[in-house]
């Protein structure tokens, strides 16, 4: 393949903003242009057929005719070739297709071809509460109102949004936003559309209700943007969570809520009289850790484990990953990428 042109001005079979770059969304015609770089012998009855390679772009018209190409001479198809960008590919991507390329003496060709998909890309950059103290309250219906940001390639014209929730204290009575033309580095938010939200009574202070705006532009477009909302004002007598797998964490000062656990020491060092097994971690002990076998299998986060990291220095980790540590005789273990609820 010599070169490619992209149509996307909305004339022909094309659908786009006539930008000549690919976005999701858009039906591009594709002007493919062969060259024989042969120096003796032409080409004839050249065919071209279009191979998908990934899941960024649908053939819609994969199959043409380039006749014949003599040595040296570049020819494009008889018609242009059809493709659709899906909506869901991000900003970046690729639509990668093979051009299988036959003559009429079943010589064969094969030519990759990348097509780089240019999207807007939109992040949410403040939710605001415009009535009362600002504040979702437990017990409260609300209206918000949601700012986003395209760090994308390119403008966003009518944007609009769904927001949906999965969360035992809060449901949404309004769930539909507009936020029209988005620029590139540029904000808008949907005043003229507030989302609406009421807040379970039972709720507690602190409790982040996790939520997803599903945005789609006028051109189809479509992302899924992750955002949370704060139920009131948080203090030490309040407990946190839930993170994105669902965890809270309370502590002893929590003890207004029902669902704080009640906590109770359980001795197990056997200089205290307790069952436990002491640990040796040998000589030159500082900042050293064991791994531990269980007898069980410990849930944490979706998965099991059955063993543990435990530390000299008082803390278990499920993350049994071993790594050198500068200036520390020997391995021990990382703890970098657990999580402790």
């Amino acid at each position: 393949m010599d070169s490619l042109v992209i149509d996307d001005d909305g004339s022909g079979n094309s659908s786009g903003n006539g930008d000549g770059i690919a976005s999701p969304g858009e039906i591009l015609e594709l002007g493919v242009l062969l060259k024989n770089y042969g120096s003796d012998t032409s080409a004839d009855r050249v065919t071209v057929e279009i191979e998908n390679i990934n899941e960024n772009a649908t053939i819609l018209q994969g199959v043409g005719n380039h006749g014949d190409i003599a040595p040296g001479e570049s020819r494009y198809g008889d018609i242009p070739y059809l493709i659709g960008i899906n909506p869901l590919a991000s900003n970046g991507d690729l639509a990668r297709l093979r051009l299988v390329i036959t003559d009429s003496n079943n010589n064969t060709w094969n030519s990759i071809l990348e097509i780089p998909i240019s999207a807007p890309k939109f992040v949410v950059t403040s939710v605001v509460i415009p009535e009362g103290d600002s504040v979702l309250n437990a017990g409260e219906t609300a209206n918000f109102r949601i700012e986003i940001t395209n760090i994308g390639a390119i403008n966003a014209e009518n944007v609009k949004a769904t927001v949906t929730i999965e969360d035992d204290y809060a449901r949404l009575l309004s769930d539909t936003a507009s936020f029209g033309f988005v620029a590139i580095d540029s904000f808008a938010n949907n005043g003229n559309s507030l989302i609406s939200i009421n807040c379970d009574s039972t709720s507690f202070e602190g409790h982040k209700i996790n939520m997803i705006l599903h945005t789609e532009t006028g051109l189809g477009s479509r992302s899924s943007v992750p955002f949370t909302i704060s139920i009131g004002r948080i203090t030490r007598n309040d407990p946190t969570g839930p993170d994105a797998y669902g965890y809270y964490m309370y502590d002893t000062r929590d003890s207004a809520y029902a669902m704080m656990p009640t906590y109770e020491w359980v001795e197990i060092s056997p200089d205290s009289g307790g069952f436990g097994t002491r640990l040796n971690y040998g000589s030159n002990t500082d900042d050293k850790s064991l791994l531990v076998r269980l007898p069980f299998d410990f849930k944490y986060y979706g998965q099991a484990y059955g063993s543990l990291i435990v530390s000299i220095n008082g803390f278990v980790a499920v993350d049994t990953v071993p790594m050198d540590m500068a200036a520390i005789t020997g391995r021990i273990f990382s703890i970098g990428r657990s999580r402790i609820p």
